[in-house]
């Protein structure tokens, strides 16, 4: 399954564990957040662990954008800040140790595999809502909730699996065990290159 934005597959089922506080996520595409990587020919040599790449590509250098980024840097697993082209940014954050295994089984596509802890770093459960889009309650006022596509890809739910086999006509598709629900990661996809370090 792609997403519809054109992000990498770590940006998806990859960044939430480095937990970046939601107020600094809902910024991300204002600041001109591009894209993840996990691989740079030019910066691997460097760390002695797992990084993860942050491209921004801010319209202003000002100091909102400094701002920003002193934010960012406030995280326990950020690593550096590179500036790495024309006002073309790299924040460098490294894989948190705690989630060693589940960054092989990332990998690997092995999503159903992955740890409760690592499960926890995503929303797996969102308000149902009605056609005009409010959120539905039951009797006693409490709001109704309902498993997210995360839940649905780290479970392999049912549910899921139909709803790909509906999109794709394969009516008479028997899923195989082994299957998983999302992509697996694309290495050249996974990888920013022609990097001008400063």
């Amino acid at each position: 399954m792609s997403n519809k934005k054109g992000e990498n597959v770590s940006t998806v089922m990859l960044l939430p564990i480095i937990k970046i506080s939601k107020k600094l996520m809902f910024n991300f595409y204002r600041f001109g957040f591009k894209n993840t990587y996990l691989f740079s020919e030019q910066l691997d040599g460097e760390y002695n662990f797992n990084p993860i790449y942050l491209l921004f590509e801010p319209k202003d250098l000002n100091l909102e954008f400094a701002e920003f980024i002193f934010e960012l840097s406030s995280n326990h697993n950020f690593i550096e800040v590179k500036d790495i082209g024309y006002k073309k940014i790299l924040v460098v954050f490294r894989i948190p140790d705690q989630f060693k295994e589940d960054f092989k089984l990332f990998l690997e596509g092995k999503y159903s595999k992955v740890s409760t802890d690592y499960k926890k770093c995503f929303q797996l459960e969102k308000p149902v809502k009605n056609e005009r889009g409010d959120i539905k309650r039951d009797i006693s006022g409490g709001v109704i909730m309902e498993p997210t596509t995360f839940s649905h890809i780290f479970n392999k739910t049912d549910k899921l699996k139909n709803i790909y086999i509906e999109k794709l006509g394969l009516e008479d598709f028997k899923w195989p065990e082994d299957l998983e629900l999302y992509d697996k990661y694309n290495q050249e996809k996974e990888t920013i290159t022609n990097l001008i370090l400063f």
